[in-house]
């Protein structure tokens, strides 16, 4: 069951939902300055405890992107290869945590997961060369797995890549070599 507390801070009224998840060790809690707002959380809280629905992703002391990220691969490890994980992990560590590491996987939204991809488009490789499309959109294939396996473990409402533009995959047409050019090629690999 959720119940409303209130305290008195800088800003006005605080109206703190709190309420205890079957089978946690601890309560959770989200807080509003709006009386209206937090009674109307509450009685979502309410049902999603007796429609036996996580409530996980409504707490303010929610998953943190990076633990759901680790979480992940641990699960997912008997079924990857150990080149996939390597990748995968290199990419946490070298562009995602810094970006979304310690922030509430409840909190990314597309509007957030659009920026992440400009930021990566804008930042340069180690060897001061652009950013491909295919690297972007190789980072962002590791975000989305992650977002894929917090909806999935019901730690969020919503799966905000959804709503985001992919990025796309640099493709270049395939050039064939003409009759000319074979006959050249075939007379030098005979030399």
């Amino acid at each position: 069951m959720a119940h409303i507390t209130t305290d008195e801070t800088a800003k006005g009224t605080r109206y703190t939902v709190r309420w205890k998840p079957p089978h946690a060790p601890n309560g959770k809690k989200k807080a509003y300055h709006n009386e209206l707002e937090a009674e109307r959380f509450a009685v979502k809280i309410e049902r999603d405890l007796a429609e036996g629905r996580s409530t996980e992703q409504h707490s303010t002391r929610g998953n943190k992107f990076r633990d759901v990220a680790e979480a992940m691969i641990e699960a997912q490890r008997p079924r990857l290869k150990q080149s996939t994980i390597d990748n995968s992990e290199s990419a946490f560590r070298a562009h995602v945590f810094p970006y979304f590491g310690d922030r509430h996987i409840s909190t990314i939204t597309a509007a957030d997961l659009d920026a992440f991809n400009a930021h990566m488009r804008a930042k340069p490789k180690a060897d001061g060369k652009p950013r491909t499309e295919t690297s972007v959109l190789g980072t962002y294939k590791a975000v989305a797995r992650v977002m894929s396996h917090a909806y999935k473990h019901r730690k969020i409402d919503f799966n905000p890549c959804v709503a985001v533009a992919r990025p796309k995959a640099d493709t270049q047409e395939a050039r064939f070599l003409s009759v000319e050019e074979m006959e050249l090629l075939i007379a030098h690999l005979r030399e």
